[in-house]
């Protein structure tokens, strides 16, 4: 499958395909999946930018429902952790946590986003993170 070029300028650090899933940053609620229908979900990280977006037939159906967030790296923090259905053990999965505001929308919000890449990397996923700016969470 051959991954879309992000919109954006600067040197691409990583684009691929994920799953994910996002809470409001400081809840104790579960984390909610987010879903494309029948498209793919897509992460790319610039030093400018940490961008997440639907492609596919209803990618700009999914961004007015929400699935396009973006993140500046120096705003935002990981850590590698591993989420399950609804906070349960269920379907638990290793994952990246990224939390920052989310400059997407009209008024900027944080989140806690739980990521894991399609090719399982997160090797890959945390080298990337870690050369655009974004700081590991203590």
């Amino acid at each position: 499958m051959v991954e879309p070029e992000p919109d954006g300028e600067g040197e691409l650090l990583y684009v691929g395909s994920i799953l994910f899933r996002l809470r409001k940053l400081g809840a104790r609620g579960p984390f909610i999946s987010a879903k494309n229908g029948l498209g793919i979900i897509y992460l790319s990280i610039r030093r400018e930018s940490i961008e997440i977006w639907a492609a596919g037939p209803f990618g700009p159906l999914a961004r007015l429902f929400g699935v396009h967030l973006d993140f500046l790296p120096q705003e935002t923090t990981f850590a590698r952790d591993a989420v399950g259905w609804l906070n349960t053990p269920l379907f638990r999965r290793d994952v990246i946590r990224l939390m920052g505001i989310d400059r997407a929308k009209r008024t900027p919000r944080a989140v806690e986003l739980a990521i894991t890449p399609e090719d399982a990397d997160l090797d890959r996923l945390e080298d990337a993170l870690r050369s655009s700016g974004a700081r590991p969470s203590l």
